[in-house]
């Protein structure tokens, strides 16, 4: 048995040899630049929610076609951190009126646990889509012509007041030419979704600039989510373009201001300064951590704004 076992080892031993095995083979990989600046110069990108459009014309995967241009030219103005209600987890049905409208208190007051700055309300009233062109002749020129009226804007999700609203009227014309057809009449007739698309998507890349400009008067803003000793963990990050080494400062709740002699509320006071903090590290892309500079007494919710 023992001289078994040994001519089996033998013969086990002499095939590995035999077996050609392939030296490994290692590939090198470029080398990739980590961006240390989370920000563009000093702007700290502001959180705004992109709510689905609004519209009882056009279909669902035409306006998820718009909506995704318009929130990519909010991003390539690198003064927003873009998101939507999917990302914060609530419902936008939720929201809509009777009249297919959002109800902006409500949402305003359920997006003030999300550190949302703003939110923009896209509502397209009426499209219009018109066929025109010659009555009669062998080669006839015909004409497509699709008005769009679109309505934006852009509500501060503390104030639940207009920062910014216009509406828009845009138009797409395709033009087609026509052989020996009937006699042509100018109708009105389904709407093409890719001229919808176009026309609404134009009036909303218009006002991008128009946004950033009024958003510019809106102060950015996080808040104090945890803390740990002298630790202060905060609900921004590298998203909002918050950088390792800020110095921020954490304000206490507005308070209210009355006028002492007719009663009146005058407005909020801003919350006093408790302390400063600098930014020691991140917490994925929407956290950080950082240590009191000083000060003391800092709460958890309490304000972050920009020193």
């Amino acid at each position: 048995m023992s001289q078994f076992f040994l001519v089996f080892i033998l013969i086990f031993t002499v095939s590995c040899q035999m077996v050609e095995v392939e030296s490994p083979d290692y590939q090198v990989l470029p080398v990739k630049d980590i961006p240390l600046n989370a920000r563009v110069e000093d702007n700290y990108k502001k959180k705004v929610l992109l709510l689905p459009i609004l519209s009882h014309q056009i279909d669902r995967e035409t306006l998820n076609n718009i909506e995704m241009n318009f929130e990519s030219k909010l991003v390539q103005s690198q003064l927003y951190n873009v998101v939507r209600t999917s990302d914060i987890g609530i419902n936008p049905s939720r929201y809509l009126t009777a009249e297919n409208k959002y109800n902006i208190d409500k949402l305003a007051d359920e997006l003030s646990k999300f550190n949302i700055h703003a939110f923009f309300v896209v509502i397209v009233e009426d499209i219009k889509y018109y066929r025109i062109g010659d009555n009669l002749g062998v080669l006839r020129q015909i004409q497509n012509k699709l008005d769009a009226k679109t309505r934006i804007a852009i509500v501060s999700a503390g104030s639940k007041s207009d920062i910014f609203k216009t509406l828009k009227e845009s138009s797409v014309v395709m033009k087609d030419q026509r052989v020996m057809t009937k006699p042509h009449k100018d109708e009105k007739v389904f709407a093409d979704p890719y001229m919808v698309e176009l026309a609404v998507s134009n009036a909303l890349d218009e006002v991008v600039p128009m946004a950033n400009k009024s958003m510019a008067h809106l102060a950015w803003e996080g808040r104090v989510a945890r803390i740990e000793g002298e630790r202060v963990f905060l609900n921004v990050g590298r998203k909002a373009g918050v950088q390792i080494g800020d110095i921020l400062k954490v304000t206490g709740e507005p308070q209210d201001v009355y006028d002492p002699q007719k009663g009146e509320h005058l407005g909020k006071a801003p919350g006093r300064v408790k302390a400063t903090i600098e930014v020691k590290g991140y917490i994925g892309e929407n956290g950080s951590i950082a240590s009191i500079h000083s000060g003391a007494g800092i709460q958890v919710n309490d304000k972050i704004e920009v020193y």
